[in-house]
């Protein structure tokens, strides 16, 4: 909750959504590496 909020803010404050989409993109690169360790489908 706590980064959805920050990011929030990031946006309304900053006005650039380059970071926001960056950090959530790493995060998908993140789930698709670790998911097959916990029997997840990495797609």
């Amino acid at each position: 909750m706590a980064m959805y909020i920050g990011m929030d803010l990031l946006l309304h404050l900053d006005g650039d959504r380059s970071r926001a989409d960056a950090v959530f993109d790493s995060g998908d690169r993140l789930a698709a590496t670790v998911a097959p360790l916990f029997g997840g489908d990495s797609r």
